[in-house]
């Protein structure tokens, strides 16, 4: 990841095919689905749900009470707890006795209604203005992405750890390797603190990486509510499909929840990644 070569890897190999033949050997494995409550989170949620139940039991992590309704709205039959990804005490209870996680959470922007109106002010005055400028976003409280992509995130690794999470899959995205990328300049203030979305994802990355857990990190491109069977998967590392310009920005959502499904075995091997 980045400019680091890690050894020892952990390596998930997925063994969905033979997820029935183990099915009746042994109890369904318990998997947190954190970040619900979002469109992918619960994609995934749905998948484990319908397509997996007798080899994972699913269960929900909320960040509210809200959240948990909606979650209940979407997928009735859910079983859902409720912890703030900041609160460590929530986290050891919501974790206790979880064999996988799968990380969905993600700091959500809204758009400044005020920037909408500026933006629409000077395209009217198109001659006055030769830029009419970018939209601004802000991040609510306690949800920004330095303490939902980081220390949310590192908070779920390490309370994975305590509680002896098999496999850990974390579902973060591509442009981590570019600092410039627009997405880091969202909810950026004037005095350059805050956005950085990015980075920090990047960062967490990096913390499970060290974690001991096996792991298994997805960077899909901009995702898109259309069948899976429409787009070629293409698969790179470190952004080089993004960088060679390849045109491939774009992953179908539910193919992403199905990427995201824990494997049911692990078999552990010493590998290199590239810098």
């Amino acid at each position: 990841l980045g400019q680091h070569t890690f050894t020892k890897m952990r390596v998930a190999l997925a063994t969905l095919g033979c997820a029935a033949a183990v099915a009746g050997l042994a109890p369904a494995q318990k998997v947190l689905v954190t970040g619900a409550g979002g469109r992918t989170g619960r994609l995934v949620l749905e998948k484990l749900s319908n397509d997996y139940r007798s080899t994972f039991a699913p269960i929900a992590l909320a960040r509210s009470t809200k959240a948990q309704k909606k979650v209940a709205e979407l997928v009735p039959d859910a079983t859902i707890v409720v912890a703030d990804v900041l609160d460590d005490v929530a986290l050891e209870a919501a974790f206790a006795g979880v064999d996988k996680v799968v990380l969905c959470t993600s700091a959500v922007p809204s758009i400044k209604i005020l920037s909408i109106i500026k933006i629409l002010l000077k395209k009217a005055l198109f001659f006055l203005f030769n830029d009419a400028g970018r939209p601004e976003f802000t991040f609510p409280d306690r949800g920004t992405p330095e303490e939902v992509d980081w220390l949310g995130a590192k908070a779920q690794i390490d309370a994975a750890v305590r509680a002896g999470v098999k496999h850990f899959v974390f579902v973060s995205s591509m442009n981590g390797t570019q600092p410039d990328s627009f997405l880091n300049t969202i909810g950026r203030r004037p005095d350059g603190s805050g956005g950085d979305i990015l980075l920090w994802k990047r960062k967490a990355e990096r913390h499970l990486v060290a974690s001991g857990m096996a792991y298994t990190i997805i960077h899909p491109g901009g995702l898109v509510d259309e069948p899976p069977s429409k787009r070629e998967l293409v698969v790179g590392v470190d952004d080089e499909l993004l960088l060679a310009g390849s045109g491939q920005g774009a992953a179908p959502r539910d193919f992403l929840s199905r990427l995201a499904t824990p494997p049911s075995e692990i078999v552990d091997r010493e590998d290199t990644i590239p810098s």
